[in-house]
């Protein structure tokens, strides 16, 4: 039987891949499970039920075969997902992003009460990426 602690849900950005891989590895070191799905927690809060029903699903394999006891939801910094009427890096984005995230969590909890879950959102100065900032959401 095979067993991580962590399953991390993000988007499929390429931007933001390696990124991602660098800040897992750094406490995780390749043992955790990933589901890239674009838009990320945009599946769960704004989304059809089948939509929804693909995330749980996701967080109930990741918890059964492989006894996740957390979960990081990690949105990004202008995502094509959210449309481009948000301006990248806008009080605004962050706002909808946030709440997003927090709203995701507690649809997540209802289901799976006993897991931890931390919300994260990556933010960026200027494009090409070439640092970013894993902002922890409260």
């Amino acid at each position: 039987m095979h067993h991580c602690d962590l399953l991390v849900i993000s988007c499929i950005d390429f931007r933001f891949i390696e990124p991602l891989r660098n800040f897992l590895e750094k406490d995780y070191k390749g043992n955790y499970d990933l589901v890239c799905l674009a838009g990320s927690t945009k599946n769960l809060v704004n989304a059809t039920d089948t939509d929804k029903e693909t995330v749980l699903k996701q967080v109930n394999i990741s918890k059964e075969l492989h006894h996740i006891k957390k979960i990081f939801l990690i949105n990004h910094q202008n995502c094509g997902a959210y449309g481009s009427s948000l301006l990248s890096g806008s009080r605004e984005e962050k706002d909808i992003h946030r709440r997003d995230l927090i709203s995701a969590k507690e649809d997540i909890i209802k289901v799976f009460p006993d897991l931890e879950i931390y919300l994260y959102f990556i933010e960026f100065e200027t494009e090409p990426i070439t640092t970013t900032r894993f902002a922890p959401i409260v």
